[in-house]
């Protein structure tokens, strides 16, 4: 019998699957950090090379330091330890889930309705950067503070508001299944 037969027939046995979850997911646990860091939202820049191959300086590698400090002093103590243990074992089963709200300024010259408007999220923000340079910067930004690896990110929600008091808010869930 092949692989996939074989495979195929266990995903059939309703009693196999359920005693496999149960076993998988019994000591299964989800741990949720919220964050917030008032500012305009940083986004995410690549490195530019010159035509002779020459880098040009990247000074966003700084900023990401900064805030990844800022970040870790926002994780509980009584947690620190424990991530920094995930993080640094490649073996441990778990999985990030990443729900994250950017709130840019609203531009000064703008009129009071639209403002308003703005600030009332009646009016997105389709403007430049774009949401994904926010999110690949968010995401490198906790690489080895909440996961060793991008690959443990499962899912991202991202919004992108105005606001008159620009900032970044996001939640993380760390759903971890096995620590090794």
């Amino acid at each position: 019998m092949a692989k996939r037969e074989q495979i195929e027939e266990k995903i059939a046995d309703l009693e196999y699957v359920e005693k496999m979850t149960n076993d998988y997911l019994q000591e299964k646990e989800i741990v949720t950090l919220k964050f917030s860091k008032n500012g305009s939202p940083e986004n995410y820049v690549r490195e530019r090379y010159t035509s002779r191959g020459n880098r040009f300086y990247n000074k966003k590698g700084g900023l990401m330091k900064i805030d990844q400090q800022y970040y870790m002093k926002q994780i509980p103590n009584t947690l620190k330890s424990r991530l920094t243990k995930l993080v640094v074992s490649k073996t441990s089963d778990y999985y990030v889930k990443i729900n994250v709200d950017f709130y840019v300024s609203i531009q000064k010259n703008e009129s009071i309705k639209r403002s308003v408007l703005k600030e009332k999220k009646i009016i997105l923000p389709a403007i430049r950067p774009d949401i994904d340079n926010f999110e690949k910067y968010l995401v490198d930004v906790l690489h080895n503070i909440v996961f060793d690896d991008d690959k443990r990110v499962i899912s991202l929600d991202a919004n992108k508001y105005y606001s008159m008091n620009p900032r970044t808010e996001f939640e993380v869930e760390i759903t971890i299944i096995k620590e090794w």
